[in-house]
């Protein structure tokens, strides 16, 4: 099947999985960091006070991710995916009515669990569960939904912001999740089951390292996954703390208000070519051999960005930024299917889910502490660096300590089963 013809006989499919993925953007870090400003200046606090309020919520969801990621295993995802879709419009709902500080936390548990966790969690699930040949391709084609929103978002919010105000556009937010959730249910008449599933019953179909379905606990107590999930805490905390500090980040390079919105899309432009590219090499190399390329583009680009500060030649970070996110699209999707199996894949991404969650709650907690403690964005970005350079390590050694097999799987060498 020719890539094109993929795109076409999986279209109805694909757009669910990327109408999933997009409207996780009101959930995103990306989104909730574009009214931080008029947040703070409405209720009257500090940097860490806001993201000490960021990441209680973001932890709670963490943890009720963890727990309930395995709903995707069991529910019907057009009943689940309903409920998600339209629980997030209510907590956007509520971001507009919200009149005192102790309820921020709540409202955020609500926007990171159903937007960032769960939405994006059931749309990675799917496109694992329903694609076996080709899950670099979906995976590439379902990130586009991320990526139109983290596109297109900010600019437009950050221009409905000045024409009704910002608690008007989190009205706006719910009703475009109300919408999203009719046409989702429209899609998603039915479940999909894979042709090579039902052609190859009694074949080993979807399994993961050393011929098996690997369950939650055995992942958690298997040395392979935790490289990946260090991996990818530090992409998420680091990419999490650039966006959410987007406002002190152009004080701090002296740049116009819109500056850094206008600067998004080179970066999400990048991450989808990079996720593209990252897909068409897993389906045709599997994800084992590129996975120590993952935080390299990230390396480069918070080097760069912590020296530079004209925001034309700041494009090139964010470009090398974009790549990262890009290989994150690809390998989310990927890795833990490919490593660990289908049949309790809900449950196992749960773990990668709620630890991005996590990072992405201390990234916010830490990074305000650093600078009411004086420390720059651009010194942070340099200690960021080179903690992915030691994450990387581990990466490598994934790819070292395992091998492929005749039978289509991956084997752990003795070493450090």
């Amino acid at each position: 099947m020719s890539k094109t013809n993929f795109y076409l006989q999986n279209s109805r499919w694909l757009s669910i999985t990327t109408l999933l993925y997009f409207s996780s953007s009101f959930g995103q870090t990306f989104f909730i960091a574009i009214f931080a400003g008029e947040i703070r200046q409405e209720f009257a606090i500090s940097h860490t006070i806001w993201g000490s309020i960021y990441a209680i919520g973001t932890l709670l969801s963490a943890v009720l991710m963890f727990n309930f990621g395995g709903l995707a295993d069991k529910w019907k995802p057009r009943e689940l995916g309903t409920i998600i879709i339209i629980a997030l419009a209510i907590f956007c709902l509520g971001m507009m009515l919200v009149s005192h500080v102790w309820f921020l936390p709540i409202l955020i548990f609500g926007l990171r669990f159903f937007g960032q966790g769960f939405v994006s969690h059931l749309s990675m699930v799917l496109c694992g569960r329903w694609f076996f040949k080709n899950r670099g391709k979906t995976v590439a084609a379902t990130s586009l939904g991320f990526a139109f929103g983290e596109a297109l978002m900010p600019l437009t919010f950050v221009s409905l912001m000045g024409w009704i105000g910002w608690r008007y556009s989190w009205g706006i937010a719910a009703i475009l999740l109300l919408l999203v959730s009719f046409i989702f249910r429209k899609l998603l008449n039915g479940e999909r089951t894979p042709r090579s599933a039902v052609n190859s019953l009694n074949n080993n179909i979807g399994v993961g390292l050393n011929g098996k379905h690997w369950t939650k606990g055995e992942v958690l107590r298997s040395w392979i996954s935790w490289p990946m999930l260090l991996a990818t805490m530090a992409q998420s905390m680091f990419v999490t703390i650039f966006f959410f500090q987007q406002v002190h980040l152009g004080v701090e390079k002296g740049w116009e208000i819109n500056q850094f919105a206008i600067l998004v899309p080179i970066y999400t432009m990048v991450s989808v070519i990079a996720t593209f590219i990252a897909g068409i090499l897993i389906d045709k190399f599997g994800v084992r051999l590129l996975i120590p390329f993952y935080l390299v583009p990230g390396i480069l680009g918070f080097i760069l960005g912590s020296f530079l500060n004209d925001p034309i030649v700041s494009a090139i970070a964010f470009a090398f930024l974009g790549m990262m996110q890009g290989l994150s699209n690809a390998f989310s999707g990927t890795f833990w299917p490919e490593f660990f199996g289908t049949r309790h894949l809900g449950d196992v991404r749960a773990i990668a889910a709620s630890s991005m969650v996590i990072a992405s709650a201390l990234g916010p907690l830490f990074s305000g502490i650093f600078l009411d403690a004086h420390v720059s964005l651009s010194s942070q970005f340099q200690m960021m660096a080179l903690i992915m350079s030691f994450s990387t390590i581990g990466l490598w050694m994934i790819v070292l300590k395992t091998k492929p097999t005749t039978h289509g799987y991956f084997k752990l060498s003795s070493f450090l089963k």
